[in-house]
């Protein structure tokens, strides 16, 4: 019998990244849309000194993920949210970052889909899938920290996306996430913060 490391899995899975072509990350003030996630509507406010976060997305499982889902796998879905100023030369300069977990699964027994807010510590129980993954696309009110409003300046940014947390997949699944089956994130979305 033999086993792959990690470390294996992660060079096998960019292997097959690279040769599926997969396409790179954009930014701009559009929908950003990319294999199956769609991020349509984000609106920032603020609040006692505090930078707060709606964001809306619709999420489609591939038929790949609905049959994993339906057999039991757990899914997690990463939000990150990021405040950063651009630069011409060096990488851009990162003020705040943020990652909000949902977890989605199916439970046979119940016949019911739940969606977790690991953040919050919350469930949800839905009927359908379609209004688990509703509920899934859906953030209101998430906080940012304050301290990066001070280092903010005129030309900031804001950018979140959303995207499959691959790595709490089984190993056979997380093998098989690196397909173009198992694409599901969605572009950087990025607008001006001020």
């Amino acid at each position: 019998m033999v086993f792959f490391g990690k470390a294996s899995l992660v060079v096998f899975g960019l292997a097959v990244s690279a040769a599926s072509g997969l396409a790179s990350a954009q930014t701009g003030n559009e929908s950003a849309q990319s294999n199956n996630v769609l991020i349509n509507q984000v609106h920032t406010y603020s609040e006692n000194e505090l930078l707060y976060l709606d964001v809306t997305a619709m999420i489609v499982l591939p038929a790949a993920v609905r049959e994993a889902l339906d057999n039991g796998t757990q899914l997690s879905f990463i939000t990150e949210i990021e405040i950063y100023s651009p630069r011409q030369v060096l990488p851009d300069k990162r003020l705040a970052y943020l990652e909000v977990i949902k977890k989605l699964s199916f439970h046979a027994l119940t016949n019911k889909f739940v969606v977790s807010n690991l953040g919050e510590d919350k469930t949800h129980n839905f009927a359908s899938l379609e209004n688990a993954l509703r509920h899934l696309g859906l953030y209101r009110g998430v906080p940012i920290t304050g301290m990066s409003l001070s280092k903010s300046s005129a030309d900031s940014m804001m950018r979140v996306r959303i995207r499959l947390l691959k790595d709490s997949l089984p190993w056979l699944l997380y093998i098989k996430s690196r397909l173009p089956a198992w694409s599901l994130s969605s572009d950087w979305y990025a607008w001006h913060l001020n």
